[in-house]
């Protein structure tokens, strides 16, 4: 069951401004044209602000897990530009994510994620490195793309059980793991499209009128779920 448009409103309400504007305003201004956050004129900015409004910042709790240097950190994302250049215009309930070129870009940036050595987030557990079946942890890499791109929430527990309930197909293992693998991401953020889609239906609204600021569906969606 869909939830309403006036639960939806309070709930984003309740998270009315977060250092992810900040961010996200960052963002917009720089992407107006043909240009990209991770261009080399605004990659080194890019990192900065990232550092500054979410891996440092205590309400993501990401800062514990082992944050890379600011090098390490330019330099994956640099590593992953021209993928992330492929999803920049793609927005979460337009159909596109199921495209092959956008899967793949997604596969890639999830494993990217993990530099030569070192991971942007998760350091402090073997260096972000997948375990035996090839997982790797979720939340620095949902987190991190929330705020790059916008098209993904956060996926912590809140937000997956009140998914769940709300009816976005998946496990009850898929709740509690906090390693995934690429493919279960990919697959995840295709059902969580659809959703998006249905929930326009059903409600006749877009998704993106229930938040202020020119907010991205991904962290809508973070903010309806988050701690409800």
């Amino acid at each position: 069951m869909f939830p309403l448009i006036k639960e939806c409103q309070r709930r984003v309400q309740v998270h009315e401004y977060s250092s992810f504007d900040q961010f996200w305003r960052y963002k917009l201004n720089v992407e107006r044209g043909s240009s990209s956050i991770l261009d080399d004129s605004h990659l080194e900015e890019t990192v900065e602000r990232l550092v500054k409004n979410l891996l440092l910042r205590d309400e993501w709790q990401l800062w514990w897990t082992g944050i890379g240097s600011m090098e390490i950190i330019e330099a994956i994302l640099r590593n992953n530009r021209d993928d992330y250049n492929i999803i920049k215009p793609i927005i979460l309930g337009d159909g596109q994510i199921n495209r092959k070129s956008t899967s793949d870009a997604l596969n890639r940036l999830y494993v990217g994620m993990k530099g030569s050595e070192y991971g942007i987030t998760h350091n402090n557990h073997n260096k972000d490195s997948p375990d035996g079946n090839g997982r790797y942890y979720i939340l620095g890499r949902s987190k991190i793309l929330m705020f790059l791109w916008g098209q993904t929430p956060g996926f912590d527990v809140w937000l997956r059980k009140g998914l769940r309930r709300d009816g976005l197909g998946s496990s009850c293992s898929w709740i509690d793991e906090n390693r995934w693998t690429p493919g279960q991401f990919c697959d995840t953020l295709k059902k969580l499209d659809g959703w998006v889609t249905e929930w326009e239906k059903t409600n006749g609204q877009s998704f993106k009128s229930l938040a202020k600021y020119h907010r991205p569906v991904g962290r809508i969606v973070d903010m309806i779920y988050w701690r409800q």
